[in-house]
């Protein structure tokens, strides 16, 4: 049936227009009827991105490359999170390397309009939980990721250890692909104990990334930020930024429209007030929460 018959169709039923991606017989018609559909994020909704890699690391593009792409798309901030040193096979960041990404960073905020770049980082998780960034060089930082990136195979207690032990570190302001560190086709989602997880993030402030890398992450899933919204947690959208891509002014554009505008990806971020970027220590040094939605 046409679009306009389906809007003609469930109007004649006394349902308000429920969009394709909400079509998942998970209580939307019971939503329909009393009006409470949640808005879809578009793409306008989107004010940043909070996870992209650049050459420093494995990217494939430099920062002023990336600041410049992510102001074509009208975005307000974007956070360099280049891999830490840990992740050898990515050319991670040592804490010298950090420390003249800082001053580059500085320079690049002074000089470019329109676009405020975060200096941040992809910390791995160790075993224990730990991350691999020292402290005091994580408290100088805007904003700080960290993401699972081996030993997935670790038992469901053990794996939810990590992860609690992660969630509870001072510096930490967001979890990377989590929380399942699923590659589509490639590798199944490691195992623990969801809603501990959720539950410790939302008490600590922590976000949960909805990393939109196409088309091989889009973790979190719908089913699993339902979830976490239950319990509070507060999302944030990074694109993991592609670093292969060949036309850097579509580079950022090409990941967001995942999670923005691609089916149930647009139904997993459906409220605004829920999505959310800056959470934490905040650009200046102090506590602040800049909302997405």
């Amino acid at each position: 049936m046409p679009g306009s018959g389906r809007k003609i169709s469930t109007g004649a039923l006394g349902l308000a227009f429920i969009p394709p991606e909400l079509r998942e017989n998970s209580g939307e018609i019971e939503a329909a009827e009393k009006g409470r559909l949640p808005h879809l994020i578009g793409y306008g909704d989107l004010k940043g991105d909070l996870h992209v890699h650049t050459r420093w690391s494995d990217g494939a593009h430099t920062i002023r490359e990336m600041a410049e792409a992510a102001r074509e798309q009208k975005y307000e901030y974007i956070a360099i999170c280049d891999h830490s040193a840990g992740l050898a096979i990515a050319h991670g960041m040592t804490d010298d390397k950090i420390h003249k990404q800082a001053k580059e960073v500085a320079e690049l905020n002074l000089e470019m309009d329109g676009i405020t770049i975060l200096h941040g980082i992809e910390a791995n998780i160790d075993r224990d939980g730990n991350l691999d960034v020292r402290k005091d060089v994580l408290a100088g930082l805007d904003f700080v990721v960290a993401g699972v990136h081996s030993g997935f195979r670790q038992p469901e207690k053990k794996m939810t250890e990590r992860l609690l032990t992660a969630i509870h570190h001072d510096h930490l302001d967001m979890v990377s692909h989590p929380p399942t560190g699923r590659l589509l086709q490639r590798r199944e989602p490691y195992q623990f104990n969801m809603d501990s997880i959720f539950e410790a993030a939302a008490a600590a402030h922590v976000l949960m990334e909805i990393n939109a890398f196409p088309p091989t992450r889009l973790d979190l899933s719908d089913i699993h930020s339902r979830r976490a919204r239950t319990y509070g947690v507060v999302m944030g959208i990074g694109t993991d930024a592609p670093p292969t891509k060949p036309n850097i002014s579509n580079i950022l554009i090409w990941a967001s429209r995942w999670p923005a505008g691609d089916g149930w990806r647009r139904e997993m971020c459906s409220i605004p007030g829920r999505l959310r970027g800056g959470l934490g220590r905040g650009w200046n040094g102090e506590s602040s929460l800049k909302s997405v939605g």
